[in-house]
């Protein structure tokens, strides 16, 4: 019956004490650990109704959001690189047809995203495409 300040405490102390305790663990037990997790959160979200996934899944891009505010350039790009890498790895796994509706919705997510530019932005990402396209003709 914790008030929701003396939840969030709780919550925030049980973070810290599992924070300590992965500091002493080797990177094999830190991968693991990293993993269990994972397939934990998994099974809970596989009983979510399809509101609690929706929410969920904003909370967890909120997460990575706030996560990557704090990064440097560098690390900023080397992310980028790592997700692009992966989403590469896991398209070569898609049969053509999955491969097709990816690639659409690439597409509209690219169109939405533009439809938020400015006209200079967009007059921008217009020079870039085409400078792009020019290197990979070259």
């Amino acid at each position: 019956n914790f008030s929701p300040e003396q939840q969030e405490s709780e919550r925030r102390n049980n973070a810290a004490s599992r924070q300590q305790q992965r500091a002493n663990l080797t990177p094999q037990q830190q991968e693991s650990e990293r993993r269990n997790n994972t397939a934990s959160r998994q099974q809970q979200r596989a009983n979510f109704s399809p509101e609690q996934q929706e929410s969920e899944r904003r909370n967890i891009t909120a997460y990575r959001q706030r996560q990557r505010a704090n990064l440097t350039p560098e690390q900023r790009e080397s992310e980028r690189r790592n997700n692009t890498a992966s989403r590469q790895q896991q398209r070569a796994n898609l049969s053509p047809e999955q491969q097709a509706s990816e690639r659409r919705n690439d597409t509209i997510y690219r169109q939405q995203q533009r439809a938020n530019l400015t006209p200079e932005q967009q007059e921008n990402e217009r020079r870039n495409n085409t400078a792009s396209r020019q290197q990979q003709r070259a």
